[in-house]
């Protein structure tokens, strides 16, 4: 049959990818527009850069299957910000962010034990992975930046904080509004 369950799963893979890339784009795009100009320190550092709590919650729901649709998204991303870059050096951007998030979410569950589907994880153990996934992802961004000519090192450390700090007050604001949008769904089913 021409149609068989391999060539099922396969088109369910890349159509799960091309929504998660589309998601995630969707919030770096949405975070960029003028609406949050107010929150940008400066550089594309905001106070609430909200797409790492999506990042965040992609991995926590989706694992190592959501990598592709972020890498792709935060490669299309670069793309379309910056003139010049060549698309396997966006791509590989995309991919190095991508995987450090995992990589925390990874040293976070060995640490705390917990693994999908996360039942019982506590707020501190939620806040410490937020922590290291903001922190992560800052320096291994900021890196990445430098060996693409697009930053330089001299502000190395003050970039990695405010872009840290960014994301965990990001991904705190989802997770809280995800939080609300469960227990008002619950209430109101209930």
């Amino acid at each position: 049959m021409f149609f068989g369950s391999s060539y099922s799963k396969f088109a369910q893979y890349l159509i799960g990818t091309a929504l998660i890339a589309l998601a995630y784009f969707a919030a770096l795009y949405l975070n960029s527009l003028p609406l949050f100009s107010w929150a940008e320190f400066d550089n594309y550092r905001f106070v609430f850069f909200f797409p790492a709590g999506v990042k965040l919650a992609l991995i926590l729901m989706f694992g190592w299957q959501a990598l592709p649709g972020i890498a792709l998204a935060l490669g299309t991303a670069l793309l379309t910000k910056f003139e010049g870059i060549v698309p396997y050096a966006a791509l590989g951007y995309g991919v190095a962010l991508a995987c450090s998030a995992h990589l925390a979410v990874q040293a976070c569950s060995q640490v705390t034990g917990k693994r999908f589907p996360w039942q019982g994880l506590r707020p501190v153990e939620l806040l410490a992975m937020v922590a290291a996934v903001s922190v992560l992802d800052a320096v291994v961004q900021q890196c990445a930046l430098i060996l693409l000519t697009l930053e330089t090192v001299e502000n190395f450390v003050t970039d990695t904080l405010l872009s840290a700090f960014g994301r965990a007050s990001g991904a705190l604001c989802v997770f809280g509004g995800l939080a609300f949008a469960r227990k008002s769904l619950h209430r109101a089913l209930h």
